[in-house]
């Protein structure tokens, strides 16, 4: 993984980090999937039933809406520039000599990241750019997302703002992304991430639960233009909303 500060993200490149096929947003991998989420007592069968239902729900949405995949991707063309601030996913506590930046992932926490972000690809919504907290369940949490959206997961950029630097910090580090990258998603830690959300968005979304995802659109034509309240909320997603504890 690459580590920048936030003068360099402005800086580098993301053609190793652009997600093969480009603006493909087939899901024909909902069995693929469920192999990797099954855990803690989910089935094989029950965690594909689960992915399946998960993403048809998604997806009466949008036939809801009237937008074709073509269509939504049309309309993010409209749209200037997006955020996904995205909480790492469960940690375990177990090991009591580890200091907290050492934490891994538990076992839920190694099934919900990557359901995510399978719901994420379903959505049509690969990152141009993914930046992570250095903390080890945050880096985890990044890669498996990765391997789901297909995005280069040695381009994460680690930023060791994000860890323990407060809201600000993470305003700041978006005000400082590339302007190529028309979607971001940063991973990390609460309260932080929630309270960035609440920030930029103007409306409280409450403790965000792990692997949570906020969404947030804003139109304006440069990251440098983003301020408070400025954002619109896309959306708000977890893993309890689809997954069993």
């Amino acid at each position: 993984m690459e580590s920048f500060s936030p003068r360099e993200l402005q800086k580098t490149s993301l053609s190793a980090g652009t997600p093969p096929g480009g603006e493909s947003y087939g899901y024909g991998d909902a069995r693929q999937s469920a192999r990797r989420i099954f855990a803690g007592g989910i089935g094989y069968k029950n965690a594909r039933a689960l992915a399946h239902r998960a993403i048809h729900s998604i997806q009466r949405g949008a036939n809801y809406l009237n937008l074709s995949v073509s269509r939504q991707s049309r309309a993010r063309k409209r749209l200037l520039r997006e955020l996904l601030l995205i909480r790492h996913a469960k940690s375990a506590w177990s090991d009591t000599s580890l200091t907290d930046r050492d934490r891994p992932l538990n076992e839920r926490g190694k099934r919900d990241a990557p359901f995510m972000g399978s719901l994420l690809r379903f959505r049509g919504m690969q990152p141009d750019r993914m930046v992570s907290s250095p903390a080890r369940r945050a880096r985890k949490t990044a890669r498996l997302i990765a391997w789901e959206v297909g995005y280069d997961k040695d381009a994460i950029v680690i930023a060791e703002q994000i860890y323990l630097g407060g809201r600000r910090a993470i305003v700041e580090l978006v005000q400082a992304l590339n302007d190529e990258d028309e979607r971001v998603y940063v991973i990390g830690h609460n309260p932080d991430l929630s309270e960035a959300a609440s920030c930029l968005t103007g409306e409280s979304l409450g403790e965000m639960p792990t692997c949570g995802i906020a969404a947030i659109e804003f139109t304006v034509d440069s990251w440098a233009h983003v301020m408070e309240g400025t954002g619109r909320l896309k959306f708000f997603d977890y893993p309890k909303r689809h997954l069993t504890p």
